[in-house]
């Protein structure tokens, strides 16, 4: 067996030794440009035998495999994920191997051609289908250790290509431009592209002047711009019609009517089935706004100061602490007979409840200690929680918060019967239509699918119709819907519950060569900061400006509840008045009558009793003085 392993060895030490120095400087070249790289396969295009097969054995000792050895053949995703370099030699590939070869190629594929002696670079690639994203290179061997390389690409299929130089190879290694490839090809050359736009304040402005000629502006036609400046390009604006405005973009982009959009485009699951989306620029989120309810009755202005969860508590211990204060006033020999007289069970809930919110204490306060200690913490805490309501009562009423007819989707649905109002054609549509939440599908099935025809296209007509009419509320980005008139004049306000965020980006064709170098700036732009410093320009713009009425008078509608309360307290009392009055009738009145004085005191408990001739006892003293002051 050793003898066996002695003799492969040595007819493998020979074959390699067989190897021209030609090969063996090609097969290091080719090794070198895929580390250079980080390319994991590699394949060759035509005739696979001779010199190709030594050349990838010299190459299977590296981390790179062969697409065409079956145990190095990858799986399908492994394949679509991972670089793979098409070599094609002069002496082994004619120009149609190549294109047979092109013509399967994916986005990730690197090709490394040896251009013939008899032509040149120009002309071997002219009819080759190149675009801007392809990693091709063409490489020519100058010497017999040197190889000169250059990159080659189109701006579009039916231009001419550009050849860039890349760099060149010698036996020290490889010697390539340190750039970056989108550097290197940063300059589009004054390409024209074909864009599209639609108004979506802040983000872009579409303005007509009289002479015809359209101007667009905003958040992201700013940066736009910048790029076209930075990249070397100049653009042709196709403009939907107004009312396909908005649903015609992502088909303008699918037939190839424009190259891209550079607007507020909202990454949506289905649009990016027909189109490419760039890095985002700006995130949003959606709210409710609703007719401002300045003058609606707020039912609950007395009672909003405090969270749902302090009235809880609140409620707890004016069930707790009652019984328990009469329990202690009713422990043997330790309550005087009169602290269990004014302590009763009715009176500790009077007692608790009023210091909570009238601050009002009794007149019989414990003897004992521990008693006194349980009086006196009730009474301040009570105290202190009425001081907070209070407090916050009048800050309350002054701010003059406005009452919502609802704070989320739950209670407009449930509560109300408004019509939600969303811009038909919009990325709005297919978020309610296809949602998965139950209470967004109820919204769309009751409040919105039966008028969605019926709905202007207009953002301006959608805010005024809710301005004018309280049965509407609109749903849209907020930061759009802040620009418009009738929310700056505070006809409008926004129910503050953010729902489904999401990002604009600029929507490409799908698979689009531009889309990299797009990518590549814009990433760029933000990573210096100026993309950051374009978006607070126009999302940092004032809000409403609505008129300040702190410290204004109180409108009916904020005491409401106080004048109801008032009402309903003046009824029951004049409910118990006629009931005492017609109960004095079905009484009986003979052991009135025939009560006398010492019926009288014996009816009488002992602390009534002591009060009664105490009285009795001042107002003689009184009259004593008074004879006394007249005998002198």
């Amino acid at each position: 067996m050793d003898v066996l392993k002695s003799s492969y060895l040595l007819v493998l030490l020979l074959f390699r030794l067989s190897i021209s120095s030609g090969q063996s400087d090609l097969a290091k070249f080719i090794y070198d440009f895929c580390r250079r790289h980080s390319i994991n396969y590699f394949s060759f295009v035509g005739d696979l035998d001779g010199p190709t097969s030594l050349i990838q054995h010299l190459l299977k000792d590296s981390n790179l495999k062969s697409l065409y050895q079956s145990r190095f053949y990858p799986n399908l995703h492994e394949r679509s994920v991972a670089k793979t370099l098409n070599i094609a030699l002069s002496n082994l590939t004619t120009k149609a191997n190549l294109l047979d070869r092109m013509e399967l190629k994916l986005k990730r594929d690197f090709w490394l051609v040896q251009i013939p002696h008899e032509e040149t670079v120009e002309s071997y690639l002219k009819d080759l289908p190149l675009d801007l994203d392809d990693d091709f290179f063409s490489f020519y061997i100058e010497t017999d250790s040197t190889i000169r390389i250059q990159e080659a690409y189109k701006l579009t299929n039916d231009m001419e290509p550009i050849t860039l130089y890349f760099g060149s190879w010698t036996l020290e290694g490889l010697n390539a431009s340190p750039m970056e490839k989108w550097d290197r090809r940063g300059d589009l050359g004054g390409m024209e592209f074909k864009i599209s736009g639609a108004s979506s304040s802040p983000y872009v402005k579409v303005l007509e002047k009289p002479n015809g000629e359209v101007e667009m502006s905003g958040m992201y036609l700013e940066i736009f711009y910048s790029l076209e400046e930075v990249m070397n390009f100049t653009h042709i604006l196709n403009l939907p019609t107004p009312r396909e405005e908005w649903g015609i973009k992502a088909s303008q982009i699918q037939r190839g009517d424009i190259d891209f959009a550079p607007i507020s485009f909202t990454r949506t699951k289905l649009r990016s089935e027909v189109v490419d989306f760039a890095l985002p620029i700006a995130q949003f989120h959606h709210r409710y706004f609703v007719q401002n309810p300045r003058d609606s009755f707020n039912w609950f202005a007395y009672v909003e100061p405090l969270t749902s969860k302090v009235w809880l508590t609140i409620g707890l211990l004016s069930l707790i602490f009652p019984p328990f204060l009469t329990f202690l006033a009713f422990m043997p020999y330790i309550s005087t007979e009169e602290e269990r007289q004014e302590f009763t069970l009715w009176k500790s809930f009077v007692f608790v409840l009023s210091t909570l919110t009238f601050v009002r204490g009794l007149s019989v306060t414990p003897n004992q200690a521990r008693n006194r200690l349980v009086f006196l913490g009730i009474l301040f805490g009570g105290t202190v929680i009425f001081w907070h309501w209070e407090a916050m009562i009048i800050s309350y009423l002054a701010v003059r918060i406005p009452a919502l007819p609802f704070n989320n989707l739950e209670e407009l649905l449930s509560q109300t019967n408004k019509k939600i109002l969303i811009k038909p054609g919009s990325a709005y549509v297919d978020d309610f239509r296809y949602s998965l939440d139950p209470l967004i599908q109820e919204a769309w099935n009751t409040r919105i699918r039966e008028y969605l025809h019926s709905y202007p296209n207009n953002r301006d007509e959608l805010t005024d119709l809710v301005a004018n009419d309280p049965d509407y509320v609109l749903y849209d980005n907020f930061y759009s819907s802040r620009t418009y008139g009738a929310y700056r004049r505070c006809q409008i306000i926004d129910v503050p519950q953010i729902y489904d965020q999401k990002v604009f980006a600029y929507g490409f064709q799908k698979n689009s060569p531009f889309l990299p170098i797009f990518n590549f700036h814009l990433k760029r732009m933000l990573e210096r900061g100026s993309m950051n410093q374009v978006v607070e320009k126009y999302l940092s713009v004032a809000g409403q400006q609505c008129q300040d009425l702190s410290g204004a008078p109180l409108g009916f509608e904020n005491c409401f509840t106080a004048f109801l309360l008032f009402l309903i307290g003046c009824l029951v009392s004049v409910v118990i008045i006629f009931g005492e009055y017609f109960a004095r009738f079905l009484e009986p009145t003979s052991d009135a009558a025939a009560m006398d004085e010492s019926d009288f005191y014996e009816s009488l408990n002992r602390i009534e009793l002591v009060n009664v001739l105490r009285h009795r006892d001042r107002f003689i003293a009184k009259l004593k003085r008074l004879v006394h002051d007249s005998d002198s």
